[in-house]
């Protein structure tokens, strides 16, 4: 027990143990990660220590290791065992829903739109070859940063120019008049709107935990990509999509 409050021990070897968990396949890192824990379930103290440090090296959207697919490994084996009580359970729950929504691999939902001019559109209704959602907020300086980056992409930039490229810049908030001050700034060749019926934040469709955040999706609508801040994410990806 006295490791708890040794992090510079205990957190530094977790560290490098989530590091190496995140090269080994998904089954093996699922009995690796029941082991761990089921060991660590001795003391429970350490047992919610090792949660809070798996949720704040996977889950946390401010991590450099961040990992949902490897977290949902995680939320599985807790709630799948009997050591939480129904209080505590009610976190992982709710995360487990979540990370669920909107996988790669699967088909994102869709989502209704409004631009500056009241004309509507959905998600659905976009027809390109690969659909980039840009959740955005007015005001947030990593948001400009990253539109700067997708301009300045060789690769982007052709494919938008060319419309095998769409780009959804989609506002999931309410505040409509800070929006359209903030319009300008979204290039001219991207969709620019905002959440029509608040479903994001009100339904939950997408779990927007930070902004901006990136989904990449093929034409069938299927997520290639999920929540990523990485241009170069979306070059390697587009470039493998097409091999």
């Amino acid at each position: 027990s006295l490791y708890i409050g040794l992090e510079e021990v205990t957190e530094q070897a977790f560290a490098d143990y989530v590091d190496l968990l995140q090269l080994a396949p998904r089954d093996m890192a699922r009995v690796s990660v029941e082991t761990m824990l089921g060991k660590a379930a001795v003391y429970k103290p350490m047992y919610l220590h090792m949660l809070e440090l798996y949720d704040k090296y996977l889950y946390d959207p401010n991590s450099p290791m961040r990992n949902e697919e490897l977290y949902l490994v995680v939320l599985e084996a807790v709630l799948a065992d009997d050591k939480l009580d129904e209080y505590e359970r009610v976190r992982p729950a709710y995360q487990l829903s979540m990370a669920r929504r909107n996988r790669v691999g699967t088909r994102a939902a869709d989502l209704g739109y409004t631009t500056a001019d009241g004309s509507q559109g959905t998600l659905y209704g976009i027809r390109a070859d690969f659909t980039l959602l840009f959740f955005n907020n007015p005001g947030c300086p990593m948001c400009k940063e990253l539109r700067e980056e997708i301009g300045d992409s060789p690769l982007l930039s052709e494919m938008i120019n060319r419309g095998t490229m769409k780009v959804l810049a989609f506002y999931p908030d309410a505040e409509l008049d800070e929006w359209r001050d903030y319009a300008s700034e979204i290039p001219a060749s991207w969709i620019n709107g905002y959440d029509t019926r608040q479903a994001v934040n009100n339904e939950g469709v997408y779990d927007v935990r930070a902004i901006p955040s990136l989904y990449l999706l093929d034409r069938g609508k299927t997520v290639l990509l999920k929540d990523v801040v990485s241009v170069s994410a979306l070059e390697d990806m587009i470039f493998d999509y097409k091999q």
